[in-house]
């Protein structure tokens, strides 16, 4: 037996226990009754065994009520409860049958109709039984059954003329017509009841809604952003007390049905009914506009729509559901950050132009410093001022890599770094800044190893400048910071294909790294060794330099380091190969480098600054080849010597009074002057990429940044005669062939 089945029917032994026992007082009454006319008709000692019957049964209906009643079990019914149940039910519906018997065998007319009486009696008990169960409604109806079964073959005589058939008869008859309408009476009462549930239930379920409704409503009213529903006309459909209070109405009947684009600014309506429209299609939209509301006042709102369907057909979105909240004060906060960012911006670009002009006036001295110092140490010195000399040449050229570090940063942080891409060598990148660095390692008897990877691409697709100046800080920090043992440069290839990508490495036996230090070394002026006695100079910039560098460039950046056993700094490069036509042939550059310089003694220089330091530097160093030199203070006077007389190369300052150099450029470049295709060098003391791209597209050949040395100016004046050679034998080229085609053509 289930559990469900157990507990069923526990309920109804309890239903039925309860039942007779509330009818217990009745039933004794009518016993008692029964007992006295059983002794007038039969005899007493019927009357006794009726009344003793009725006792027992009445103590068993009465004990079984008991035990259900007190008991508190979540367990099923026994079989013992449930045959005890039956056994009394059996002996509840024979005290209505047992009189039958008796009144029967009297004999009497009167006796035999109170016979017919019990035994509809009986079936009547065992109609009301029929709700409860089947082994309770076949206990209650055996005893009128057997009745009706055994009475017509109790001989009786009948007086009155009515014959046994006939009692028989009409008991039946009446038993019959009494249970059709005890069952009409019972269905029209379950009906009943049925429809008392149904509209209990009903009604339950409506409360419930209305409980539902009451609680969504004041979840809707305590809620503080504004909740409306819309229809899809955007007309307000319900609205929250705190989106009466954002649009500054009084009361839900001064919006009812009203359109929520009479609040909007014009210039959102059409965007908040298309956002509308797809929240009918189905859609859950968010967006943000600005609102006018009843009094006049301007706000900012950010809306949330989702759709709300139809109950009775859940494919139809019925409203659309809106959760609106103020951001006017997120949108000045915004509006604010944003000003505050355009005022950070001007003041960047403030900073930029600031330090860019403040570069050029260091750098304008400087050029004279290191300048002079130059020619002064090419002169005839004694040992002791050639010393001096070189003290204040380190000294001036430590500064400039100050400044340079400090402009590189600036640069960085404003973005300004562009990285280019061309083809390079990067083992040969390796081997210039080992061969740079060596002369500050001999100095402190450390040796300077390169050790470039076999197969090492020698053709890669990078910028060249930028990863000299990585390797360059790097490679200064290793020599700074050993006093002894060796500084040594690692480049290999991390790719599946050589050159795919490149990694660099700058191992040294120096000091190392104390761990307290290690999370700050790639941050701007951190110190490898902070304290007021350090041993080593420098601003702190270089390392963060080349981070950002070289994630600019793709790669990454890092470093392991133990406390006096030395450090590796080491960054990777996506540096792939270079193209067969990218790269340069090594042909082509043992053959530029085994060409001789042109001999400068027979050239014609016109040269341009306007500081007299700078003239004297440019003279100084260009009569170290006795160059026939013009000089001249700005820009317009450099234009009125070009229009004059030719010159094989124009060494140009680029800011100049009167007409700077990229304007006497364009005019040379634009007149029919005979130095129109002349090179022209610019000589400037910006170093960014801008002023070089400027310069390009204002037709100068190179640039030369200053503080600039004689070697730099000679190598470009012979970078840029060499151009000339070329282009003036293109043109004759072309100007020849140009000739055999007239005259093979006049031939014709």
């Amino acid at each position: 037996m289930s559990r469900e089945t157990g507990d069923r029917r526990l309920k109804t032994l309890k239903s039925v226990a309860t039942t007779r026992s509330k009818v217990a007082p009745m039933r004794l009454a009518i016993a008692a009754v029964l007992a006295l006319m059983l002794a007038v008709f039969t005899s007493s000692v019927y009357a006794v065994v009726y009344l003793v019957g009725v006792a027992i049964t009445q103590a068993l209906d009465l004990y079984t009520h008991s035990m259900f009643r007190k008991s508190g079990r979540k367990r099923p019914a026994s079989r013992g409860e449930i045959g005890l149940c039956v056994g009394a039910t059996f002996l509840a519906a024979a005290t209505f049958t047992a009189p039958g018997y008796l009144f029967w065998s009297s004999g009497s007319s009167a006796a035999q109709l109170m016979a017919v009486v019990f035994l509809f009696g009986g079936l009547l008990h065992s109609v009301l039984h029929m709700s409860a169960s089947r082994p309770f409604f076949i206990a209650s109806a055996t005893p009128s059954a057997i009745a009706l079964l055994v009475l017509p073959f109790v001989n009786v005589g009948m007086s009155h003329g009515y014959s046994v058939v006939e009692m028989l008869a009409y008991g039946v008859g009446v038993s019959t017509c009494g249970g059709y309408i005890l069952l009409t009476f019972r269905r029209n009462v379950e009906n009943a009841r049925r429809l008392e549930r149904v509209m209990a239930a009903a009604t339950a379920e409506r409360e419930a809604a209305q409980a539902s409704e009451a609680r969504l409503r004041a979840i809707l009213d305590s809620e503080p952003e504004c909740v409306k529903m819309l229809d899809e006309q955007g007309r307000v459909i319900d609205i929250n007390p705190a989106g009466l209070a954002m649009i500054e109405a009084d009361d839900i009947a001064q919006v009812q049905g009203m359109s929520v684009l009479e609040l909007l600014e014009p210039a959102y309506r059409d965007d908040y009914m298309t956002g509308l429209a797809r929240c009918f299609a189905g859609e859950k939209v968010r967006k943000q506009f600005e609102v006018v509301g009843l009094s006049g006042s301007r706000r900012w709102m950010e809306e949330f729509a989702a759709p709300l369907y139809d109950p009775n057909n859940p494919e139809k979105v019925a409203q659309v559901i809106a959760v609106t909240r103020d951001i006017t004060d997120q949108v000045a906060v915004l509006e604010e950050l944003k000003l505050q960012k355009r005022k950070a911006d001007a003041a960047n670009e403030s900073k930029s132009e600031f330090l860019a002009n403040m570069s050029h006036e260091i750098r304008t001295p400087m050029n004279g410093v290191l300048g002079m110092i130059e020619m002064t140490m090419r002169s005839e010195l004694s040992d002791e001022q050639r010393k001096l000399l070189g003290i204040a040449n380190d000294s001036a050229r430590a500064l400039l890599s100050l400044l340079n570090e400090i402009l590189d940063f600036s640069r960085l942080e404003a973005g300004k770094v562009v990285i280019a891409r061309e083809s390079f060598d990067p083992a040969r990148v390796a081997r210039d800044v080992a061969a740079l660095m060596r002369g500050r390692a001999n100095e402190k008897n450390i040796a300077i190893r390169c050790m470039i990877e076999d197969g090492l691409a020698q053709s890669v697709l990078g910028d060249p400048a930028r990863l000299r100046q990585v390797l360059n800080n790097l490679v200064s920090n290793a020599v700074k910071f050993t006093d002894e043992g060796v500084v040594e440069i690692t480049v290999r290839s991390m790719g599946e294909r050589c050159g795919e990508r490149l990694h660099f490495e700058v191992r040294d036996t120096g000091i190392g790294i104390a761990e307290d230090m290690k999370p700050k070394m790639f941050q701007r002026f951190a110190q490898a060794d902070p304290t007021p006695t350090r041993r080593h100079g420098g601003s702190g910039l270089g390392l963060a330099i080349s981070r950002q560098l070289v994630e600019l460039m793709g790669g990454r950046i890092g470093f392991e380091s133990t406390r006096g056993q030395g450090s590796v700094f080491w960054f990777d490069l996506p540096l792939t190969q270079a193209p067969a036509a990218e790269a340069p042939e090594d042909g082509e550059r043992d053959e530029q480098s085994l060409t001789p310089a042109p001999s400068l003694r027979r050239l014609r220089v016109l040269a341009a600054d306007d500081q007299s330091v700078n003239r004297s530097l440019l003279r100084a160093i260009l009569a170290i080849r006795e160059v026939n030199l013009v000089l001249v203070e700005n820009g317009e006077q450099v234009v009125r010597a070009a229009l004059g007389e030719a010159f094989d190369v124009i060494l140009m300052d680029v800011q100049m009074p009167v007409m700077d150099g990229y304007e006497a450029t364009a005019a040379i470049r634009s007149s029919a002057s005979p130095n129109a295709q002349t090179p022209v060098i610019a000589l400037t003391a910006s170093v960014s990429e801008t002023e070089r791209e400027t310069a390009r597209a204002a037709g100068m050949i190179d640039l030369i940044a200053k503080p600039y040395n004689p070697d730099e100016i000679f190598n470009a004046i012979d970078a840029a005669l060499a151009i000339a050679d070329i282009n003036a034998g293109d043109a004759s080229g072309s100007e020849t062939a140009a000739k055999a085609g007239n005259g093979v053509e006049s031939a014709a």
